[in-house]
């Protein structure tokens, strides 16, 4: 498990730190048809039930320190994926005390009376997909407790759990923990030998990106986990698998099946990926991902402070990108229909001769020649995480950290 910003280093210490975990927003009424509220155990658990999706396959998990929210990221995903979404709150988090088989009780009762009030008994047997930010990391608490049903998880933190720590089941699930380049207070990066590197030299199926700029902030962690988690749902969750029938049989998904990441070129400008067969050096000491888009993402994400950054908009300027900064995340939400024009900030100075823009691993388009545009015609309802491949006139070759443009679902 990794955990997060606003804890100390020692575990215990890390659980009971101070942070300010904010709990579910009021955005959305209790009257909402969308939602589900209830209290289990004094934990108050709500549910974003897509009105869309006719029956769910799945259920996106945030245990603490995470806000409730209809509309943004996580819940385009949940309606691209059909998923709810469910976020358990426990007040006073620090000062609680049996809190992983409480938030456990509280997602798995709240998911089964969701379901009978919700008319979707599938959510009973729902696979779950874990993912959160410092004290968010007690997701794997509750994981672990349903290894059968856990797809996979993304974490923001500053610890990893320990193979030992959790049950064998719960170890081989594939996960991505994501954390900030910089020491800090909270010591996070001595976690990466003492127990993210003992699990790769095992074989677990673990991802890892360090966030250039970052000590412990959420930043553009989202644009990383995104595609991660939709790289392995897609694999482990059958296409053919009918959620009224019971329980998904989850394809086991093993190391092989993926690509690494060349952990001593993160920071550099064009990173080293490629899949288990072709991968050159050790590949117990890389990053493991799922497949080849979401390796092309990761090279981008860990791109440390290039000379050229992807900028968009969309042509009615109805939704523009939020400008790479550091500790800031890169997103967009553009309504379906809208065509995007793909662009570029340089640094004074940067001289280009070529730009090609991506979506994960697929070309979009490019261009050679000032003022390096691109039009994007109508992408598709889906998350896209977008970034630029440049050439500069030295023929240099990189990429820009990734934007998250999320073409929201009509």
């Amino acid at each position: 498990m990794l955990l997060s910003n606003r804890s100390p280093a020692a575990i215990a210490v890390l659980l009971f730190g101070t942070f300010a975990a904010p709990l579910y927003s009021n955005e959305a009424a209790d009257d909402d048809p969308e939602v589900f509220s209830t209290v289990v155990d004094e934990i108050e658990v709500k549910i974003f039930v897509p009105a869309e999706v006719e029956v769910f396959r799945g259920a996106l998990l945030h245990s603490a320190n995470a806000s409730f929210k209809t509309t943004g990221r996580w819940a385009e995903l949940c309606k691209q994926e059909g998923w709810v979404h469910v976020v358990t709150s426990m007040r006073n988090v620090r000062k609680q005390g049996n809190r992983g088989p409480r938030l456990h009780k509280a997602a798995i009762e709240g998911l089964q009376q969701c379901a009978q009030a919700k008319n979707h008994p599938e959510l009973a047997h729902a696979p779950l997909i874990g993912v959160g930010h410092s004290a968010g990391g007690l997701v794997t608490r509750v994981l672990d407790r349903e290894s059968k049903r856990a797809v996979t998880y993304a974490i923001d933190c500053s610890w990893v759990v320990k193979p030992e720590s959790v049950s064998p089941e719960f170890a081989l699930v594939p996960a991505m923990f994501t954390m900030g380049e910089l020491p800090d207070a909270f010591k996070m990066l001595p976690a990466i030998p003492n127990a993210y590197e003992p699990a790769r030299k095992q074989g677990l199926p673990w991802g890892l990106g360090l966030q250039p700029g970052c000590k412990h902030d959420w930043g553009n962690a989202g644009t990383m986990m995104v595609p991660f988690i939709k790289g392995v749902a897609a694999f482990r969750i059958p296409d053919d698998w009918d959620p009224r029938s019971g329980p998904a049989p989850l394809v086991d998904m093993k190391q092989e099946h993926g690509w690494l990441g060349n952990r001593s070129t993160m920071g550099s400008h064009f990173a080293t990926v490629a899949s288990w067969s072709e991968y050159q050096g050790d590949k117990s000491a890389a990053a493991w991902f799922p497949d080849r888009a979401t390796a092309y993402v990761w090279r981008a994400w860990c791109s440390k402070f290039p000379p050229v950054q992807l900028n968009a908009k969309t042509t009615d300027d109805s939704s523009k990108l939020s400008v790479y900064k550091k500790r800031s995340g890169v997103s967009m939400y553009p309504a379906a229909g809208k065509d995007i024009e793909l662009g570029v900030v340089l640094d004074e100075g940067t001289a280009l001769k070529r730009v090609r823009y991506f979506s994960g691993d697929t070309l979009i388009g490019e261009s050679s020649a000032a003022p390096w545009t691109f039009l994007w015609k109508s992408p598709p309802v889906d998350q896209h995480a977008v970034f630029v491949e440049w050439t500069l006139a030295d023929e240099t070759i990189g990429v820009s950290n990734p934007g998250l443009i999320t073409v929201v679902t009509p």
